[in-house]
């Protein structure tokens, strides 16, 4: 049904350029026909008139000339449509052929739960038959060698180009297995990168044959049969480092098992033998099978919970089949076992196909992701984790998606699968004057999500690629991709609207509604949302900047702004969501805003009787040994005035470092030496005081406890740092 519907493509191909060149045709032979009416005219009015014979002769030359190109023309148009009508009659042949399939499929399936051959037990009381026969084993083989032989004349030279492919291919796997040691990468990366790489001659062949399918759509089938024939060897070399060792025993035997059925096809095996190899061969099936349901079989070795749930579901789904398949061949219902059979051998050996083969794809993906060529981008190496786990769950995806459809299509159901699907998805509802569907909504949410992830995908590229090397000013580049990021997610919305088939008049009431909801108990939310504009456009605080809002009640760093609120980072490590509002509305102080210089400040007092002048080299000279200082503006000491007890400095410095609050503290620090290094005494405060008078019971309390033993008297006072005064030197009792 393939070739035939393939062959239709092609006869429609060519109705159709007929059919143009015929429309071509009577282009001209319309000129035609407008104009010789103009020159008879000239010809009837020339004999009504004295013209010279030279004149008239060349009005009947041009006359004969239109009429033998029109017959020109009207002969070419009836060879085409003489061609056009073979192909019409070639259409209708390939129509009655393709009705002939299809009805021949329905009768299969209809006759599939029909007994259309005897019961296993009667075969042997008849004439054993021939095992070969040798004149269908002939034809057989003919056929393959002509189909063989007509397929590399027809695509001589695109077989040529694919053996080249193959041989590049061969060789880029080579490079990059050495190459792939010096990569970084985390361990199950590295053991898969290694495993594809070990045997890079199988690994090129199963693409090269993988390939065959895509590269020659128009070829014969039987060389699609040969090219599945020779990926099971190939397959058996790959699956013992690429498939879970749990499953290697199981998938030799299916290799087998698969190998065995096309050469008797080849060998055209009668088929009472085939019958009985079906037989035998779909009880060893069920007898694998049936182990692996066990749940403490071999799918106990599954680590990952999902996939060992869908291993035992999967062999017991298979062990049911091919019980029924061994049942319904013994009772000789063939079809049915035949179908059965080979429908959970195609499905476990695509199965492992699709596994192994995407596995080689997620390795090119990562060669891909660690080229020199794409870690020149800071957009891919920045997130280069990331786009491999996405690159892989769009692998996997893949990979399920494909080994649905080819199950459902051997099975025969993938037809009724999705005409069904089609029937939901285009049921339609209809509310008030609007109609739904699931497939509106469905194509609703996927534009939607595609345009969130474009808007993402184009943003990181902004930010990392491409605007950093254009000269903009400072947030410009952050400004820039946000406003892009808005803009494809508006542009995404529309375009989501109008693939679910919603206009966007039917939301002028829903418009009105919003606008009314807006002036009752959305103006917070629409004036953050402007407040984001503004924060946009007019950039008064960008990424990066230390802020800090009110009196010191929230000091951090600007880590997004956001279209309804920004993230501020903290030094403490806590990120918080402040309003958009509360920055437009809000004193925020904005440390920088155009530069990122910062004055720090270290206050220092002396002993009096000290020169102020002293003190203000030795600060200087403390400011001028740090490379972390700016020279412009200069360090500079401020001799602030006469304190209570000391003498009072300020050193003044500037930095650019966005680590000031550490050199603040290195600073002072280095001060503290260097004072304390020069024998430079630094005073402290210090309080005396007086009790003029007190309570009698207190007064009593405190002389009982002077008399008490070990209680300190007031001769045995003494304050810290100083001598004991002499007992005639009157002094104050703290």
């Amino acid at each position: 049904q393939r070739d035939w519907d393939r062959y239709d493509e092609k006869l429609k191909s060519w109705a159709a350029q007929l059919d143009s060149r015929v429309i071509k045709l009577q282009e001209p032979l319309a000129q035609i026909a407008d104009e010789r009416p103009k020159w008879r005219n000239t010809r009837a009015a020339a004999a009504e008139t004295e013209l010279s014979q030279a004149l008239v002769d060349v009005i009947n030359s041009v006359l004969i000339e239109l009429a033998d190109t029109q017959k020109l023309i009207e002969s070419r148009i009836e060879s085409v449509n003489q061609v056009r009508q073979k192909v019409s009659e070639k259409e209708k042949g390939t129509i009655e052929s393709v009705e002939k399939i299809r009805s021949a499929v329905d009768n299969a399936r209809t006759g599939l739960f029909v007994r259309n051959q005897p019961p296993i037990w009667k075969v042997f009381h008849r004439t054993p038959e021939a095992l070969t026969h040798a004149e269908e084993f002939g034809e057989s083989w003919e056929w393959v060698v002509s189909a063989v032989d007509k397929f590399f004349k027809t695509f001589e030279t695109r077989v040529i180009s694919h053996i080249i492919i193959f041989v590049c291919l061969l060789v880029l796997l080579i490079v990059l297995r050495f190459r792939s040691a010096k990569w970084e990468l985390d361990a199950t990366s590295r053991q898969t990168v290694d495993h594809v790489f070990h045997n890079p001659l199988a690994t090129a062949l199963l693409i090269f044959l993988v390939l065959a399918r895509a590269l020659y759509p128009d070829a014969p089938t039987v060389i699609f049969e040969l090219t599945a024939l020779l990926t099971v060897p190939i397959l058996a070399l790959l699956v013992p480092r690429l498939l879970p060792r749990v499953f290697l025993k199981s998938a030799y035997v299916l290799f087998a098992v698969v190998v065995f059925f096309p050469i008797l096809d080849l060998l055209a095996v009668s088929g009472v033998l085939t019958r009985l190899f079906m037989l035998a061969l779909s009880g060893a099936v069920f007898v694998i099978l049936a182990v692996w349901s066990k749940t403490n079989g071999p799918s106990i070795n599954i680590t990952h919970p999902r996939g060992r749930a869908f291993a035992l579901f999967a062999a017991r789904l298979g062990a049911v089949f091919m019980l029924i398949s061994c049942a319904a061949n013994i009772i000789g219902m063939v079809l049915l076992a035949d179908f059965l059979f080979s429908g959970t051998l195609v499905a476990a050996y695509g199965a492992i196909l699709i596994f192994v083969s995407f596995r080689i794809l997620g390795v090119l993906a990562i060669v891909s992701l660690n080229s020199n060529f794409a870690q020149s981008f800071a957009s891919i190496r920045k997130n280069r984790y990331r786009l491999k786990s996405s690159a892989m769950g769009l692998l996997r995806l893949a990979g399920v998606l494909i080994w649905l459809a080819m199950a459902f299509r051997w099975f025969g159901i993938l037809d009724i699968v999705t005409s069904t699907a089609v029937k939901w998805f285009s049921t339609q509802w209809t509310v008030g004057s609007m109609t739904i569907s699931l497939g509106s909504i469905a194509a609703f949410f996927v534009a939607l999500w595609l345009s969130v992830f474009v808007s993402r995908l184009v943003r990181t590229i902004l930010k990392e690629d491409v605007l950093p090397k254009a000269r903009l000013a400072r947030g410009m580049p952050e400004s820039i991709a946000l406003i892009v990021n808005y803009a494809i997610i508006t542009i995404g919305f529309i375009v989501a609207l109008a693939a679910a088939g919603i206009e966007l008049s039917q939301f002028a009431i829903v418009f009105g509604a919003f606008g009314v909801g807006i002036g009752f108990g959305l103006q917070t939310i629409v004036n953050n949302f402007i407040s984001g504009l503004i924060l946009i456009f007019e950039r008064p605080i960008q990424v990066g900047d230390t802020i800090e809002m009110g009196n010191g009640g929230l000091v951090g760093v600007v880590r997004q702004i956001g279209i309804r609120a920004s993230t501020v980072k903290t030094f403490a490590g806590a990120e918080v969501i402040v309003p958009n509002g509360d920055l437009v509305a809000g004193q925020v102080t904005n440390w920088t805003l155009s530069d990122a210089n910062r004055r720090i400040a270290v206050e220092i007092g002396v002993a009096y009787g000290n020169n102020p002048q002293q003190i203000i080299d030795l600060l200087l000279d403390v400011a001028k040994q740090r490379d972390d200082l700016l020279e412009d503006p200069k360090p500079n000491v401020i001799f602030q005035g006469f304190g209570e007890s000391s003498l009072d400095f300020e050193l003044r410095a500037w930095t650019a470092s966005d680590n000031w609050f550490s050199l603040k503290s290195e600073l002072t620090v280095q001060v503290h030496d260097a004072i304390v290094g020069a024998g430079i005494v630094i005073p402290f405060p210090q309080r005396d005081v007086y009790v003029r008078s007190m309570d009698p019971v207190v007064g009593k309390s405190l002389e009982e406890k002077k008399q008490e033993p070990g209680t300190e008297t007031d001769e045995d006072y003494q304050e810290p740092g100083k001598s004991k005064p002499p007992k005639d030197e009157p002094r104050d009792t703290a």
